[in-house]
């Protein structure tokens, strides 16, 4: 007697292994139950079946109901773990066609990364969250069916599930184009500093315990912008701090740029960027004098280390 029909696409062992080791957890009953497969073109069917035998009505459909529930699990973790995959790799091809291959597979590993960060914002990317949606979704399916075709279930009856899938993708197709324009943006900068003469050999930049950022250069003297103003920027304020840091060192063009307690700043892109665009100009200091002082006794501090 047939209990369960599962249709699969792609290898099956593992699935049927597990299948079948559910089944055999009804021996203890007396019941024995197989899982046998039959091909039907692309596809393989994983049939249970209970051997032929005395049962009655209810123990049937109470057999029925739990090898649907043991197979609602295992085809749920089948989902999640590969057939999610495939998925987004169709989502991305057909949907951002004008990618090329490499790029695209740029966007799915960034989509996967997405989905497999614990977001306490975006709760839906969450695995178990993800997970238990696809399972109950295929239970509900089968307390009405017998059998199951998997690619035509996530591709017709898992909607919400894509939508989540399709939002991530949409995530990623934005962080991969910043990317590119981050890129694009160093290398401009990058290009215009390679082509300038340096302006000084040796500058400081120093974060305070405020996230307030000072550049001195050599001598401990405070370095200032054009319009002849103590240069000050702070590292919480992302755009403007960032774009008054990398305006007035790329204005300076220094040989050498050394950060002092850059672990203060509450934006280390800012770091990253000038290490970007300056390469191997840059320093990070682990530990000084420097890096000790207080806010109020900075300037001081930095003179007096720096001319010593």
């Amino acid at each position: 007697m047939k209990l369960i029909s599962l249709g699969l696409s792609g290898p099956i062992d593992d699935v049927r292994a597990k299948l079948q080791q559910d089944c055999n957890l009804f021996q203890r009953e007396g019941y024995q139950i197989v899982v046998d497969q039959q091909q039907a073109g692309r596809y393989t069917f994983l049939n249970c079946s209970i051997l032929e035998g005395e049962i009655s009505f209810r123990n049937y459909e109470r057999i029925k109901n739990l090898i649907k529930l043991y197979a609602a699990q295992i085809l749920a973790d089948l989902v999640v773990s590969r057939e999610e995959k495939n998925v987004l790799r169709r989502m991305i091809r057909f949907g951002y066609d004008y990618f090329s291959p490499e790029e695209q597979e740029q966007v799915l590993s960034k989509t996967l990364n997405i989905l497999g960060e614990e977001n306490p914002e975006v709760t839906d990317y969450h695995l178990p969250i993800r997970r238990s949606r696809v399972f109950s979704k295929i239970l509900d399916y089968l307390d009405f069916h017998n059998e199951l075709v998997l690619d035509g279930f996530i591709r017709f009856r898992l909607k919400d599930y894509g939508q989540i899938l399709n939002r991530a993708v949409e995530k990623a197709v934005d962080d991969y184009m910043s990317d590119i324009e981050y890129q694009e943006f160093v290398r401009v900068l990058r290009y215009f500093v390679n082509m300038q003469e340096p302006r000084t050999g040796e500058v400081h930049v120093v974060v305070d315990r405020s996230a307030n950022i000072s550049i001195f250069d050599s001598e401990g003297e405070t370095l200032s912008e054009s319009d002849g103003e103590r240069f000050v920027a702070n590292s919480s304020d992302d755009a403007n701090g960032q774009d008054l840091l990398m305006s007035a060192l790329i204005t300076i063009v220094p040989c050498v740029i050394i950060f002092h307690f850059s672990d203060r700043m509450k934006n280390m892109d800012l770091v990253n960027t000038v290490k970007d665009v300056f390469d191997d100009r840059v320093i990070v200091c682990e530990g000084c004098h420097i890096c000790n002082a207080e806010a109020g006794q900075l300037e001081v501090l930095v003179k007096n280390s720096l001319s010593n």
